[in-house]
Formats: C-alpha cells, structure tokens, sequence
C-alpha cells in the first residue's frame, strides 16, 4: 500500500468533544402577524366548499408561490412573503373542508427552510406553518387535531437537517470553486509557503495559520504564518499536542473545543486564545513534509463543517506546491551554484557584485574585491590525482568560507580561481583578510592574490579586470603573494 492510499484512508480524527448545535429560538412578534392573517382568511373562507375546484387553486397558488420566490432580485420581504399566504390558503382549505391536506403544505415548508437564506426566513416560514397547523386542529380538533400534531413533528424533523444539508452544499460549492482559483495562484508564485498559509486564512476564516515543517535537528519548525508574528515556534516531533499528532499519526486532527483537550496546543499557540483547532499533515510522496495548523477564536463546532473540509483539500494540494517549489529552488541554485565547492558560480557572483555596488552607492561604504589562485595547482593535480585536486578545491573553499563574515561573498570563478566580495571593507583591511585565507590554504600549498578596492565610478567589468591584473602581477613576480590592484586615473 502506498504512501497515499494510507493517508487517504484515515480519516479526520475529532479530539475533545464539541457543544451542542445551538438552538433556534424565534421571537414573538414575528409570529403576530402570521397569526392575524391565518384568522382572518379562515374567517371569511367559505365553510362548505368540498370539491376538486380548492386542490386546483391550492396548487396553482403554489405555482404562483413557487415563480415569485424564485424570481431574483427580490427584496427580502419578497422573498419571505409567499410563505405567509400560501401557509393561510392551506389552513383555510383544510378549515373548511374538514379534509387534512397538511402534506402540501409540510412539502412546500420542507422547501422553504431548505432554500431560507438567513435566520428571519427559516423562523418566518417555520412559525407560518405552525400557524397554518393549529388554527384548523382548533376548528376541528376531532378531525384534524392528530395530524395537525404530526405534521407538526415532521417539519423541524425533516425541514432543518434539510436547511443545514442544503446550507452545506451550497458553502461546498463556493468553497471549491474558490478552491480551484486558489491552487492556481499559489503554484504560480514564487514563494507557495506564504501563499498557502494566506489561502489557508482565506478559505477558512480562520483567525490564525502556521506551516510547520521538519528541521534537520529533528524538530518542527514553523516556516510561514499568517494573521499572528508566532516567532520561532518550533515543537518537538513526538510533541503531544494535535500539530505532533497529526505529524506522527499521518492524520489531520480536529478539536472543536481547544479548551476541553488537554494539551491540545503548544503554549507558543496558546496564547491565541483559540477555540477551534485543525492540523492537517502535508504528505509529499512517502514522507509527512509538515503540517498546517488552523486557528479559530470563535468555536467551530463541527467535523463535517465547510471550512475544515476544504482545508483538509488545500493541504494535499499544499504539498505540490511546496514540492514544485522547492524544486524550482534547487534547480535555481543549480544555476548559480558550483557542484564541486558550493559555492556560488560566475552567474551568482556577476549577481552579488551589481547589488554590493548599488548599496556602495547608496550607503557610501566602500566595497573591496579580491581574486585568489592556487600555486602550481596543475602540477598538484597531476602529481596527487584529479581525486586530490578536487579534494584540495572542496577544502580551500570549505576553510575560507569559514572565516568570512556571513555578509561576504566567496565565489568559484573557474579552474583554481575565486572571487571574493567584501562589502564594507576598504582595502588595507581587504588585505588583511585574504592574508588570513592565504595562511589556511590546505595540503601545504600556497595562494597568490590580487586585491582592488571600488572607486565608485568604474564597471565592475573595469574593477574585475584591475583586480585580474594584480593577480597577474602576483603570479609573475614568484606567486604566494597578494598585490594591490593599480589605481584608476
């Protein structure tokens, strides 16, 4: 089985439990009206009428109703309103024909919550049929008091869950499409950790994200975030809380209740005051890559909501995009980045050299380059081996880098030749610094110099080739000596 079959067969795990669906309570005042009208037409109904001529106005009321509520652009009031009538024309006809027909009246209820698009509407059309249910069962309580209880069961029964599904579907269906525009976005910048924990604010509305990834130490380190400065967060492997669960579980966990799991967050994240936590693991081929860790100050009460759902999916795309993205690192840094040493290559430093030069310009610091050459590196080569001499390149490199400043830049020009990049550095103290490269030159061997310090107005073609021309110098009058670059006229 691989990798990602058993990703995909463990499902989300929910940590804690979460407070119960909160109820829906109307107010009075909505209920008045309704009333008022649901009397008045049972009072002026006629009270003898029996035959197929009501089911036929009944039904095309409910065309009617049905076309207006549908038509767009409608106030709000608009829309609630069919409900009101058509509940009065049903109660009237089951008032005055004794006969209970409550089941097109449960039918079109059962729609109407199903579509309600907020509060008011759901209870509006709620209370309008419970109205439409009782005043009949009043009228005629022998006749119709039984089913008028029934029906009355029925609706909440089947019409909310019904709300809720329909509600869901329809926040699943933008969640997607949003989706889809998202993932585009984020494989096509540069930086996909910062555009994947922004997307991950976004779809969720979620207060907080962090993308936790593993370091080579051995911890988890978090390496983007968004809506909070976390600092180094950084949480151990077999960590306790749901980030290191769902990282040595392979599987995306869930608390609807923070504060009802113990330990559910690092105390770096505690401090968010989250009510609601989600971390979904980034899986990239065999190995978890990470993991995304979803805040919320307000409660999130269920698994199956829209939100957690649709992270769950940005994070499977999450691992592509920080795949292609690191590749396109690697592949970038193959460009400029010399196989042998590790160092930076001719591409890298014609790079390092315009911006040192620009921020000369702008600071007023002076800048200095070198260029160093191994003596009689040739003949070290054919002596030892081309094993040796690449094991000679690997070290002089390894030990200049080492006493550099982390600012400067050591590049491999070609051959047995390097650059060197001081910025800030003028050039009696420059000299001072490759003397000390040349003084841990391994394997016995020696180094000439040329140094040259920028005047500010030169190419750097022009100071690379002063500089060249010291080297020269260097290497014809013995080697194993540094010699300043001459002076620009």
């Amino acid at each position: 089985m691989n990798a990602e079959h058993d990703h995909a067969e463990k499902p989300l795990a929910v940590l804690g439990s979460g407070d119960a669906v909160s109820r829906i309570v109307g107010s009075s005042f909505a209920v008045l009206p309704i009333i008022a009208a649901g009397a008045a037409v049972v009072a002026v109904g006629p009270g003898d009428v029996r035959d197929r001529t009501w089911a036929g106005i009944a039904l095309l009321v409910l065309t009617l109703i049905r076309a207006t509520a549908t038509t767009r652009g409608l106030s709000r009031w608009l829309q609630i309103g069919p409900s009101l009538p058509f509940a009065a024309v049903v109660g009237a006809l089951t008032a005055v024909t004794q006969e209970p027909i409550y089941g097109v009246l449960l039918l079109f209820s059962v729609l109407r919550i199903a579509l309600a698009e907020d509060l008011r509407m759901l209870l509006m059309t709620f209370a309008a049929t419970l109205v439409a249910l009782l005043v009949p069962a009043i009228l005629h309580p022998s006749e119709l008091a039984a089913p008028a209880v029934l029906w009355a069961l029925l609706l909440p029964i089947i019409g909310f869950p019904a709300q809720y599904l329909a509600r869901s579907l329809a926040e699943r269906v933008r969640l997607a499409a949003r989706l889809r525009t998202v993932v585009t976005a984020v494989l096509a910048v540069d930086d996909a950790r910062d555009a994947i924990v922004h997307a991950a604010l976004d779809l969720g509305a979620a207060d907080v994200v962090v993308l936790i990834e593993p370091r080579a130490s051995g911890e988890l380190a978090a390496t983007a975030y968004a809506g909070g400065d976390l600092g180094d967060l950084t949480v151990a492997r077999a960590d306790a809380s749901i980030i290191g669960q769902a990282f040595a579980r392979r599987q995306p966990l869930f608390a609807p209740n923070v504060a009802g799991v113990a330990g559910a967050l690092p105390p770096a994240l505690g401090g968010e005051q989250a009510r609601s936590a989600l971390s979904v693991p980034v899986v990239r081929g065999r190995r978890v890559a990470g993991v995304l860790c979803v805040l919320w100050r307000t409660r999130v009460r269920r698994p199956d909501d829209p939100r957690v759902e649709v992270l769950q999916l940005l994070a499977a795309e999450a691992a592509v995009a920080i795949e292609r993205a690191d590749l396109l690192q690697r592949l970038s840094e193959s460009a400029t980045r010399d196989p042998l040493t590790g160092l930076g290559n001719r591409r890298a430093w014609d790079t390092a050299l315009e911006q040192s030069m620009a921020e000369s310009l702008r600071s007023g610091r002076p800048l200095t380059i070198a260029l160093i050459d191994l003596d009689r590196f040739k003949a070290f080569n054919d002596a030892e081996g081309h094993r040796a001499g690449d094991r000679l390149l690997r070290e002089a490199a390894s030990l200049w880098t080492a006493a550099l400043r982390e600012r400067d830049v050591l590049a491999r020009w070609g051959g047995e030749e390097f650059t060197l990049l001081l910025p800030d550095c003028d050039e009696a103290r420059a000299m001072e610094v490759v003397e000390r490269l040349r003084a841990v030159v391994p394997a016995g061997q020696t180094a000439s110099a040329g140094v040259g310090c920028w005047n500010g107005r030169e190419s750097g073609a022009a100071l690379f080739e002063r500089v060249d021309s010291a080297l020269y110098a260097a290497k014809a009058s013995g080697r194993d000596r540094i010699v300043r670059a001459a002076g620009v006229a």
